[in-house]
């Protein structure tokens, strides 16, 4: 099992009843995708992940002020079930089997053409249902999770040089 933290843009919030959600801009490319049973993860940082597979542990997480942050909100534990191959790595088809549905398609899957491969395979993780969760306080506020990984050995002037543009950790 590996575990990495993915250094992700700020997300919106919005509450239901007593749900909160956070999760990407709704108009445009929304990964990892929050709306769906799975949640979905097929662009951001990726290709920087060493093969993912079942049980790995993604975690997202955004600070206060990219890169001299001085806190960490996880906004998503994401536990891989598992990983599917596209077909086609550029483009995927609303009826494709990997999609799971029409808000799916038109949120996440359609935006390949952003990202777009030349020799890469395209994958989409799918993850873990009864495992994954965006955690929160019990005001729904995202959690700071540097102060856990200070008490781990990771000091946050390492984890300011690992987090940064075009790397996961």
């Amino acid at each position: 099992m590996a575990s990495h933290l993915i250094y992700h843009p700020k997300r919106q919030k919005q509450t239901f009843g007593s749900t909160t959600v956070y999760f990407d801009k709704p108009r445009g490319n929304q990964d990892p995708y929050v709306w769906n049973e799975p949640f979905l993860h097929s662009y951001c940082h990726i290709t920087e992940l060493a093969a993912p597979k079942a049980d790995d542990i993604n975690f997202w997480i955004s600070g206060d002020n990219f890169p001299d942050f001085d806190s960490l909100q996880c906004d998503l534990v994401f536990v891989v079930a598992k990983r599917v191959e596209w077909a086609d790595r550029n483009i995927i088809s609303a009826t494709d089997p990997i999609v799971d549905s029409a808000d799916a398609y038109g949120d996440h899957y359609r935006w390949a053409y952003q990202h777009p491969y030349k020799t890469r395979r395209r994958t989409t993780l799918k993850a873990e249902p009864t495992r994954s969760f965006q955690p929160q306080d019990s005001s729904g506020n995202l959690v700071d999770v540097l102060p856990e990984l200070n008490a781990m050995g990771f000091p946050t002037n390492s984890l300011r040089a690992a987090l940064r543009k075009g790397f996961a950790s």
